[in-house]
């Protein structure tokens, strides 16, 4: 009898555990495109934008108005060969990028110490981003990946410092 129900508390452990393992393990990593990341994080900023319409050929009629206010308020950029690429996956460093872009913080970025990238290879085009987020916002550390997607942390965590930034520099004002 105890052999019996034994087998059957396998039995029902599997058929609890195993469907939940395959819908974890099938599971899309999270990914957000460029674009997306303009928009979600610096949506209010870029919303009543009327300026010119930079045109980028790989950027659709609709998303035209959202990538020429990222690029009119220095958030984001196009590419030397002249494309936007709006669907790119979002890396680390490129969100780290259009953060201190859009809090002006860039020229400072670049004057911190170098000591900071002793041991590492980097891009030249990311150390005063890696500098700046090893430097004031060293929680970001964990998440900065270079060269791998943006995680849902590192999003969210640059979203609190963009909305902290902001909120202190409304109370100075």
């Amino acid at each position: 009898m105890n052999k019996k129900l034994f087998v059957f508390a396998v039995v029902i452990s599997l058929l609890l555990v195993v469907p939940a393992f395959q819908v974890f393990a099938l599971e899309e990593p999270y990914q957000v495109t460029r674009l997306e990341f303009i928009r979600d994080v610096f949506g209010n900023v870029i919303a009543n934008y009327e300026g010119n319409v930079t045109t980028f050929p790989d950027v659709s009629e609709e998303d035209a108005n959202v990538v020429a206010a990222s690029v009119y308020f220095r958030i984001a950029n196009g590419y030397d060969d002249g494309l936007f690429r709006p669907h790119e996956v979002l890396t680390s460093e490129m969100a780290a990028a259009m953060t201190v872009k859009y809090l002006g913080l860039r020229d400072h970025a670049l004057s911190l110490p170098d000591e900071l990238l002793e041991g590492l290879d980097l891009p030249f085009w990311i150390t005063p981003y890696f500098k700046w987020a090893s430097t004031y916002h060293p929680e970001l550390m964990p998440h900065f990946a270079i060269g791998e997607p943006a995680s849902r942390e590192f999003i969210e965590k640059l979203r609190e410092i963009i909305d902290d930034t902001m909120t202190r520099r409304r109370q100075q004002a």
